[in-house]
């Protein structure tokens, strides 16, 4: 199965992060707000990050993936070599956990956008995300541009109270040690080079990932 690259972009921000600042400065030990912008700040980065390393949104989000063109699959013939591509490709949600797709659209080989109506496609929510075409129909076909289709799906757990204790810890934990350490820091058990993420939280990240996908 052949997939074009695409590119991911935000259209819809979460609409409240996976902690709020008052939790983050439970987590801190801070009673005063003189650092609230700040630790505020500190709770979206670490989010960012979190959901970098795992190719995942916490919070529910919308995005738009472009592509090329539609995925297309490969077939071969019984006992020959001769092999023919044709639009049936599984399409790869590259954001996880996908919720919903809300719109394919796409620039026909006429050069006019259009809008794949919902009964060509099917959706399969979670990790991966897939939408592959509606049973018996095949993707469309377009026009031989960059980025002739796109989908707005959304992808996150749900409500901040629906995202897993083990990633609104690696948050936490994140923004503690950005808190702390203003600049890089060195980790004390090999004495050289910067500490890429705080003891924890790569174990959590890890953990995560292991149960989201088992």
């Amino acid at each position: 199965m052949l997939q074009p690259d695409g590119r991911l972009t935000p259209a819809t921000p979460p609409a409240e992060e996976p902690v709020t600042t008052a939790e983050a400065k439970a987590h801190l030990r801070v009673e005063v707000d003189d650092d609230d912008t700040l630790i505020a700040a500190l709770v979206v980065a670490a989010r960012r990050l979190v959901e970098a390393r795992l190719a995942r949104a916490l919070v529910s989000q919308a995005w738009d993936l472009t592509l090329d063109g539609f995925p297309r699959a490969c077939t071969q013939r019984p006992g020959s070599w001769e092999r023919s591509w044709s639009y049936y490709g599984t399409l790869t949600v590259p954001l996880a956990p996908l919720a919903s797709v809300s719109s394919i659209t796409y620039v026909d080989a006429a050069g006019e956008e259009q809008t794949l109506d919902p009964s060509g496609y099917q959706v399969v929510a979670g990790s991966p995300g897939l939408v592959v075409p509606a049973y018996g129909t095949s993707w469309p076909a377009t026009r031989s541009r960059p980025e002739a289709v796109t989908i707005r799906f959304t992808a996150g757990y749900g409500d901040a109270a629906d995202v897993p204790q083990t990633l609104k810890l690696a948050v936490l934990l994140l923004v503690s040690h950005w808190y702390e350490h203003r600049e890089a820091a060195i980790d004390p058990l090999i004495g050289n080079g910067p500490v890429d993420l705080p003891y924890g939280v790569g174990a959590l990240l890890a953990a995560e990932s292991w149960g989201h996908y088992a």
